[in-house]
Parts: structure tokens; sequence; C-alpha cells
């Protein structure tokens, strides 16, 4: 096979599998958490969850007690995202955008999460997102 030959799974193809479902948010979203917690002063705190995945951080939002957004751009994501909501009987706000796409805009956030999404993409869109 030469690299012309290279096929590479599409997320939703990644997402049916259960070994590419992360079910543990990461101790680092925590953190950050308590960091904004201690810049606002505003109740409750918004967080978007950009390229939420399965749901860990979503999830792991809503259980704070957070006003929680999420977006992913596979559709096997957002089902997966919301069926872990309905698990632990939480709420969010949860939909289909691309990465540079924030479908709430204009929106305020008190923080977004985003753990391994970001490189996922070309420079460009990294500065789309960001920005």
């Amino acid at each position: 096979m030469n690299r012309g030959d290279l096929i590479l799974a599409s997320w939703n193809e990644l997402f049916a599998d259960e070994k590419n479902r992360e079910r543990i948010p990461e101790t680092a979203v925590y953190r950050f958490c308590r960091i904004v917690e201690d810049a606002f002063d505003e109740r409750p705190l918004k967080y978007w969850d950009l390229g939420c995945g399965a749901g860990r951080h979503t999830a792991a939002l809503a259980r704070l007690g957070y006003d929680v957004y999420a977006t992913d751009n596979a559709p096997r994501a957002i089902e997966l995202t919301k069926g872990r909501l309905a698990e632990f009987d939480l709420s969010a706000d949860v939909r289909l955008a691309d990465m540079t796409d924030s479908p709430w805009s204009p929106n305020y956030f008190h923080g977004v999460v985003s753990w391994n999404v970001l490189h996922h993409n070309r420079l460009a869109a990294i500065r789309e997102a960001v920005s």
C-alpha cells in the first residue's frame, strides 16, 4: 500500500468501537473548573465542551452543576454524549457542529474544554476555532 492508498477512518467509524470511547474525565478538567470558579462570581458557570466525543467531560461538567453546551462533528459522538447524559439523568445542550462553528454564537462561556480535539485539524482551522 502506498501513501495514496491510505484510507483513514472517520470519527463516526472510530466512535463505533468501544475502545475509542474514553469514559473517565481528565483530572486537569476539574483543576480548570476550580480556576474558572475563582475567576467568576456569577453562577451558574457556562462551559462549552468543544469536540465532546463520547461525552465524558460533558457529563462531568453537568454533574458539577454547570450549564453545559457540547459540540462534535460526528453524529455518533452526539448520540453517545446524549446517551451518557441520560445514563446519569443529566442535561446539556448538545449539537452537531464543526469545531470552527459555535451554534450559540454570539454567546458567552466562562470556560471551554477541548480535550484531544484541536490538534486534529489544519492550522488555519485551529486558529479559527480558538478565535
